[in-house]
């Protein structure tokens, strides 16, 4: 009785995600479409649309307490802009940030086997993408690209070899490409990769990283998540990356993250390094240091929606000369140009100030507290998510919140069957 009790356990876990079934209809639409944002079909001027506030809200079933309180923070901080700085860009920005909560709220509130299903799900979508990656690369589908440009107008079917990028898959640009495809790499990595085997799935997937997606970021972040691991079989992977890039640099000079690393290690000292990586970056790194530094001074922010103006003024208070950067040169003439920030939290801080910031960053924290002490691997999880959606991204896209809730919520049934299984071994 208890050999059969441990295996029905065991096959409630590995079992279940292989035979569960998957949505159909509308359902299954709505949730493909929420791992594929970038989508738009050229209705919106926006590049990200809200598949995920339409698709959740339809299918949400029960609201926790806190989250409610989130919604209301942001109406009431919506309608606040709108009394006192009138129609600039709230009813967007609104949506942009509902778009990533809705989605994180909802995985947080679907049963088990629906976190199955969108496990399979995703599976299936990361090796569609895999597939798709190196088809763009090799420009064996050029042929789509004019439709490819009509669903996504900033996206493209061929490897942009002549602007030094790599390719975008179904993404308007190779760095929010590769950042989607970096989580639904980790899930499949902790879902179906046996920990043995991972240090050649890592490998693997940072050379796609370099080769296919050519964005510095996106390897950057991996890197971080290796690090975060501090084994030496990170450390090789690193090592092995590292000379893979330098050779790849060397004999083909092809992506600007290659062309980057080669220029860092060229350089002599760190102020020239970091002059580079700003400067590189386009706006990224400046607006986030200075959206910081304004929602500190400034504790009720900007107003939601003032993006724009509350930019130009945080970069204004931070007194970094932006004409020294060519990103500022070429768009501003030297001057400053209003832009959004790189990341969820660092566009909250210059609209919210640091009370929205923290009453915000607080729910996320509460949700996540509850999966930190599993393992060291969900700590792993959720001090990357947390790192991106401090600096990297854009506020609506919710591929990040998604995922990292379902690897969670993976970890803590697994964490359950293996706490049970060790109860009734010890009886």
């Amino acid at each position: 009785m208890r050999v059969q009790f441990l295996n029905q356990i065991h096959y409630n876990i590995e079992g279940r995600i292989k035979q569960v079934k998957m949505f159909s209809g509308i359902k299954l639409f709505f949730f493909i479409m929420l791992f594929f944002p970038s989508i738009t079909f050229g209705l919106l001027t926006a590049e990200i649309f809200p598949w995920a506030i339409i698709g959740t809200a339809l299918f949400f079933k029960k609201y926790s307490k806190n989250f409610i309180y989130v919604i209301c923070f942001f109406i009431i901080s919506w309608m606040l802009s709108l009394f006192i700085h009138g129609p600039t860009d709230t009813i967007r920005s609104l949506a942009s940030y509902m778009n990533t909560l809705y989605a994180f709220a909802f995985m947080v509130s679907i049963s088990q086997l629906e976190v199955m299903k969108f496990i399979k799900l995703v599976k299936i979508i990361f090796f569609f993408s895999l597939t798709l990656g190196l088809i763009q690369y090799l420009n064996l589908i050029d042929f789509t690209d004019n439709f490819i440009k009509l669903i996504i107008p900033r996206g493209s079917s061929i490897a942009s070899i002549e602007s030094n990028r790599g390719v975008r898959l179904l993404a308007s640009e190779p760095a929010r490409a590769g950042n989607e495809l970096i989580f639904f790499y980790l899930l499949v990595r902790y879902v179906y990769i046996k920990i043995k085997h991972r240090i050649f799935s890592d490998i693997f997937f940072a050379l796609y990283l370099l080769v296919i997606i050519q964005s510095f970021m996106v390897f950057a972040f991996f890197a971080f998540f290796l690090v975060l691991n501090l084994k030496l079989k990170s450390i090789i992977i690193l090592l092995f990356s590292s000379l893979v890039f330098i050779y790849h640099g060397i004999a083909f000079s092809g992506g600007r993250s290659i062309d980057l690393i080669m220029n860092i290690v060229a350089l002599r000292n760190w102020n020239e390094i970091l002059f580079l990586l700003a400067n590189s970056s386009g706006n990224r790194l400046i607006t986030i240091y200075s959206s910081y530094i304004y929602g500190v001074y400034f504790p009720l922010g900007s107003g939601l929606g003032n993006w724009f103006n509350g930019s130009i003024e945080a970069i204004k208070m931070s007194e970094i000369d932006v004409s020294e950067f060519s990103y500022y040169r070429v768009l501003g003439n030297g001057g400053i140009v209003g832009s959004r920030s790189s990341g969820f939290l660092s566009n909250l801080i210059l609209e919210t100030g640091i009370f929205g910031f923290l009453f915000v960053l607080r729910y996320i924290l509460k949700v996540l507290k509850k999966y930190w002490y599993i393992s060291r691997d969900s700590k792993i999880v959720i001090i990357s998510f947390l790192f991106k959606i401090l600096f990297i991204g854009s506020v609506g896209h919710p591929i990040a919140w998604v995922v990292v809730i379902l690897i969670l919520r993976y970890m803590y049934i697994e964490n359950n069957k293996n706490n049970q299984v060790n109860y009734y071994r010890n009886e």
